[in-house]
């Protein structure tokens, strides 16, 4: 059975529902038929949580009730160094000095008040843990399922270091097609901090078009910044804007554009702490000369007025500063925007923008 789980551990990070059939196996080789591999993340966060054999528990239920605070759950507070199983005798004497009720409540509630446990990753930053659970019924685990569990944990923990491995050669392969394109991005983590770049990102470092803060990438502006940290937080979130465009505020006699477009990447099924999370793209564009206002009045069927709108706001121009310029009110121009909108059968300025970009951008 050791050479078994071995083999599935093995295949785990390289086929679908790898890391499903090892876990499943590994529970049930140690007597519990439920488990739980979880990464923990800096500021008490559960930047991965996956479980085997039983319902999935929400991420926020979990970090609200304390799952993720070592201070309020006795499965947290017991954590040991990498490999090293630790189970009932450790979860009584913490349980016991427990103060939240809450995480009490949830292992009651789920039935999982009795298992086993080992760290598989501990880099500093970012921690990999597996545990197994037992019920009521089931009770506490007993000396040779402990044995067990630490037979085969060294498995599972080779196997998350071939996911290491895979994640970060795909890191790699990203940042190699974007080099290719000479596009300026950045890779984010999972905490927001930029972990790759390519050289004309950089470079845009460098000529402080943009800013690196403790890792994290940051706006010379601080309503621009204002407005990439929010963009790059709900991306986090797996919740893109609806804003599709980030522009930052120009120098004084600076005719180029400058504009951020951020990205959550796609979640693979069972990718764990090391996978990137987002991917924040700098474009710099001249602005489009208000000389092709005719062009797009033809195109679109506008009025004169609303093409000349509909460009500025192409060159990411707020409408407050539309108004200024042109000696009018935000409300005229929020009626030539909505009149617009309406003449081109779109629903959002930001799919408006992209439109007249496609059309006079070559």
């Amino acid at each position: 059975m050791e050479h078994k789980l071995g083999q599935l551990f093995a295949d785990a990070p390289l086929v679908p529902g790898g890391w499903d059939a090892a876990i499943s196996a590994f529970a049930a080789f140690t007597g519990a038929g439920r488990a739980h591999m979880v990464g923990f993340g800096s500021e008490q966060t559960l930047p991965f949580s996956r479980f085997v054999g039983m319902a999935e528990l929400p991420v926020d239920q979990q970090v609200k009730v304390g799952a993720a605070d070592p201070g309020r759950s006795w499965r947290l507070g017991a954590v040991a160094s990498v490999l090293e199983v630790v189970g009932e005798t450790q979860y009584a004497r913490l349980r016991s000095r427990s103060a939240s009720e809450a995480y009490n409540g949830l292992c009651e509630t789920a039935d999982i008040p009795y298992g086993m446990q080992t760290v598989l990753w501990n880099d500093g930053g970012a921690m990999v843990g597996l545990a197994t659970f037992r019920g009521f019924r089931e009770g506490p685990a007993s000396v040779a399922d402990q044995a067990k569990f630490a037979q085969v944990a060294p498995y599972a923990r080779s196997a998350v270091r071939m996911q290491h491995a895979i994640e970060s050669q795909g890191v790699a392969l990203t940042l190699g097609a974007l080099e290719s394109m000479r596009g300026a991005a950045f890779l984010l983590d999972r905490k927001g901090q930029v972990a790759q770049m390519t050289p004309a990102a950089e470079a845009a470092v460098r000529q402080g078009l943009l800013k690196l803060e403790d890792k994290r990438l940051a706006a010379r502006n601080p309503v621009d910044d204002a407005k990439l940290r929010m963009a790059v937080s709900e991306a986090l979130r797996g919740r893109p804007l609806a804003s599709e465009r980030i522009w930052l505020t120009a120098a004084d006699n600076d005719p180029e554009r400058r504009f951020c477009e951020v990205h959550p990447l796609p979640l693979r099924e069972w990718a764990t702490l090391f996978r990137p999370h987002v991917l924040v793209t700098f474009h710099q564009t001249a602005p489009i000369s208000i000389e092709h206002a005719e062009t797009l009045r033809a195109a679109l069927q506008l009025t004169r007025a609303e093409a000349e709108v509909a460009l500025v706001m192409a060159n990411g121009v707020a409408r407050n500063e539309i108004a200024a310029a042109r000696g009018t009110s935000p409300s005229t121009v929020a009626i030539q925007i909505k009149h617009i909108l309406h003449k081109t059968g779109l629903r959002r300025e930001a799919e408006l923008v992209a439109l007249v970009n496609r059309l006079l951008r070559r």
